[in-house]
């Protein structure tokens, strides 16, 4: 018998001897050196079994790693696609390019300074509807039509914007806890 045969009929015989009690082996030679394993019913029935568990295991998870590693990370955070909400409450653009809408839900972030911004239009407040905070910056009431991520409450498109009286955001009392007035 080749040294190669040899290891691996060593190989073979340590891992049946730290089996389970349930099975027995004989290991015998054959006479042109050819190993062969005789198994007990028992055993060859774990043995099918332990094989049948271990592929219904092992190959869905490589097929989901697979699939997995094929997503682009751009795509890896993202959502189901955006549907369409309309969202009303308090716009906030408190300095360049910071926007955010505050609805009862949430702070729905718009724009972020020198990163994400939504596509799409913010409302024109006319000089009723705005309340001057800083320079020309502040906020105003508002309804937008928007797609938005409801996990990270980050706008990805705004597709309609509408400005509404101050007094619509003040009579509701569940925008109050924003602190806007």
């Amino acid at each position: 018998m080749s040294s190669v045969v040899k290891l691996l009929l060593e190989i073979i015989r340590q891992s049946h001897r730290n089996r389970t009690e349930t099975r027995e082996s004989i290991f015998s030679t054959d006479s042109e050196g050819i190993a062969e394993i005789v198994y007990s019913s028992i055993w060859r029935k774990q043995m099918k079994s332990g094989i049948r568990t271990r592929l219904n295991l092992i190959i869905p998870g490589c097929l989901l790693l697979v699939i997995a590693g094929s997503v682009p990370p751009e795509q890896a955070n993202a959502s189901f696609p955006a549907t369409s909400e309309t969202r009303c409450g308090w716009f906030s653009n408190p300095t360049p390019g910071n926007a955010s809408l505050h609805d009862r839900v949430a702070e729905w972030i718009i724009g972020v300074q020198g990163g994400h911004q939504a596509e799409g239009d913010w409302p024109e407040f006319s000089a009723r509807q705005w309340v001057e905070t800083n320079g020309h910056y502040g906020y105003g009431c508002a309804c937008l039509r928007v797609q938005a991520n409801s996990r990270t409450h980050e706008v990805s498109r705004i597709e309609k914007a509408q400005a509404r009286p101050l007094s619509a955001c003040r009579k509701d009392n569940a925008l109050k806890h924003w602190g806007f007035k």
